[in-house]
């Protein structure tokens, strides 16, 4: 797909067309003195029109119109309603410069589709997170459990242990006794 030049239309103004100044030789006599059914048919459009015309062989000349502006495109190939709406979009809402879209043609036709597999790529990214978050709070949960487990074993082992101590005290306290009766044998 190669663009020769890209215009622009508000309301009832003429044209502005932006094109290459290696091809302004060439194509600047033609878009500037457009055969007068072509201009009449550019002119006839209704919102939410959209056409292509050959001018010439391998030059199509492509329009939409939406509102009152007109986006209009001379290039090899015929472009589709959704191409041109992109570029509508890119002229008219986003108004970047035709210089601009002119040197970067394919990638300001084809930007929703790119926008289109990025956001199914953040969707997959967020169903992986989501998935990666799920697990995540069921071995939480899980490990709270082992820790509620180990919290009750090291209370009752802290219990066992102080049993342990009041009665190794009682011993200690008996063992002088017991000592005499062993000095005694």
């Amino acid at each position: 797909m190669k663009c020769s030049a890209i215009g622009k239309q508000t309301g009832h103004e003429k044209i502005i067309w932006y094109t290459s100044y290696m091809l302004a030789t060439f194509f600047k006599p033609i878009i500037e003195n457009l055969p007068q059914p072509v201009v009449e048919r550019i002119s006839q459009m209704q919102s939410n029109d959209m056409i292509t015309l050959e001018l010439q062989s391998q030059i199509r000349i492509c329009a939409l119109k939406l509102d009152d502006n007109v986006c209009v495109v001379c290039c090899d190939t015929d472009l589709s309603a959704e191409q041109m709406n992109v570029l509508h979009q890119n002229i008219f809402v986003r108004q970047i410069p035709l210089a601009q879209i002119y040197a970067n043609f394919e990638s300001y036709c084809t930007t929703a589709k790119v926008k289109n597999s990025e956001i199914e790529s953040i969707k997959k990214n967020i169903e992986e997170v989501r998935k990666a978050a799920g697990m995540a709070v069921d071995k939480a949960i899980d490990r709270q459990g082992q820790l509620e487990e180990i919290q009750k074993t090291t209370q009752l082992l802290h219990m066992e242990t102080r049993q342990f101590r009041q009665k190794a005290e009682e011993l200690n306290r008996c063992w002088p006794e017991w000592m005499s009766y062993c000095n005694l044998l």
